[in-house]
């Protein structure tokens, strides 16, 4: 599928409204295909323009708009319908968003043809740039209200932009820059989930408009895999799995697999060569989503024997009724003398997770040849591979799944497939150990 053209505008604004939308419609008329609007540091505070505060301010780093005969005056003979907007502004974007909707019904143009978006990133205001106005609870509840309403009202719409470059240049390093983007877009999603106000079938209609919105595909997480598996056309894996992770278009179809399947089998491949022919029986350790993946990647490489644990009985029956007789629900109190003849043990659970209670299992009854490997990666260090490496078995461990399970993504979607290097490994194991 051949890229869209990229949008050509330039971040200016000066003066006042006038003045600005002449510069913008001499731009358009030189072949601009976008806007992106620079506001002046009383509108980005919230101070009309003859505020006592407002004085040598006016106009300078950006343009003046008070009211919706700025914006007005701002947009004069400029079709909204037609452009693909940026607005570089945080405090008062949910006021500055309004006026230029006021203006686009003004000129009739639908709210769902309007492209754009509002930076509306208030967090880095309080960490580096300044131009706050209200303290952080209310303020990303104003963030929250402009997502809610741009996606029901203006689905085109990018209703926040997380802009991280503003810590750097106040002093914070690439690792604490990238730190901050992604703790500040973790807090703007988990304020939107707590509001209550986003509907389950939500998800169905962002994920049937991936295409209009210009994307290739999309990585899903807990919990909608199930959903994304129905609404696309799966591959034998990510039936099997019941569950899918990963998604892009081919020839106008939505497709999608579940790469956590070659992810477990990959790194397993990295870690210990010729794993297959030394497992025999498999143990795998839970009954949950992950453990489905593992008990697929298993029986794709000829594992005839797969034993699940789980206490929870059903669970691991109702794998048995999934995956037929290869799999044998078996009860923990039988782990010991079934390790004797077990070739590899998989931990599937929470178990041994930072925070979660250690797997409490004896590995000392597995014989000489066989392989441990724990699906959990903070720590990287479980203690079930530490007992392992204690025995000297050959052991692999949650972070080389994470890294080779995104392999199949980056390819479906950008056409390259990318290799997991030692160089990669080192640079992330470096991260979970600040």
């Amino acid at each position: 599928m051949r890229d869209k053209p990229w949008i050509f505008r330039t971040y200016s604004g000066h003066s006042n409204a006038r003045e600005s939308n002449a510069l913008y419609r001499k731009n358009l008329a030189k072949g601009q295909t976008g806007l992106s609007v620079a506001f002046d540091l009383p509108t980005q505070t919230g101070y009309d323009s003859d505020h006592v505060l407002s004085k040598g301010e006016v106009g300078k780093v950006g343009v003046p708009i008070a009211h919706l005969g700025d914006m007005r005056a701002l947009f004069a003979d400029i079709p909204v319908a037609e452009m693909n907007t940026s607005m570089t502004i945080n405090a008062t974007a949910p006021w500055l968003l309004a006026l230029y909707i006021a203006v686009a019904d003004e000129q009739g143009a639908p709210r769902e043809r309007l492209q754009g978006t509002t930076q509306n990133d208030i967090v880095k205001e309080y960490l580096s740039r300044g131009t706050y106005v209200f303290p952080p609870a209310p303020s990303l509840r104003l963030t929250k209200d402009v997502i809610l309403f741009t996606t029901r009202e203006m689905p085109k719409w990018n209703p926040m932009n997380v802009c991280s470059y503003h810590l750097q240049e106040a002093g914070a390093t690439p690792v604490q820059e990238l730190a901050f983007a992604l703790a500040t877009a973790i807090a703007i999603l988990d304020t939107v989930k707590a509001s209550g106000e986003v509907a389950p079938e939500a998800f169905g209609d962002f994920i049937s408009s991936l295409a209009e919105r210009g994307y290739v595909g999309a990585n899903i997480t807990l919990p909608h895999k199930e959903a994304a598996l129905a609404m696309s056309d799966p591959d034998d894996r990510a039936r099997a799995v019941g569950a899918a992770n990963t998604l892009w278009y081919d020839g106008g179809r939505l497709l999608s697999t579940n790469t956590d399947v070659e992810g477990f089998t990959a790194n397993l491949d990295a870690c210990v060569p010729g794993w297959e022919k030394r497992a025999g029986e498999a143990v795998v350790l839970g009954a949950g989503g992950s453990a489905r993946a593992v008990i697929y990647g298993l029986i794709e490489r000829g594992i005839g024997k797969i034993n699940v644990v789980n206490r929870t009985p059903e669970r691991a029956q109702a794998l048995q009724v999934l995956f037929g007789p290869v799999v044998q629900p078996i009860h923990w109190a039988a782990l010991p003398h079934l390790f004797s003849r077990t070739g590899l043990v998989v931990n599937t659970t929470s178990l041994g997770m930072t925070g979660q209670p250690p797997l409490a299992i004896d590995l000392e009854p597995l014989p000489r040849h066989a392989v441990v490997a724990d699906l959990v990666y903070a720590p990287l260090e479980t203690p079930l591979l530490a007992a392992a490496r204690a025995r000297n078995l050959a052991v692999a461990d949650g972070l080389g799944m994470l890294l080779y399970q995104a392999v199949r993504g980056f390819q479906m979607w950008f056409g390259v497939r990318p290799d997991v290097t030692p160089q990669l490994r080192a640079l992330v194991e470096t991260d979970l150990g600040k």
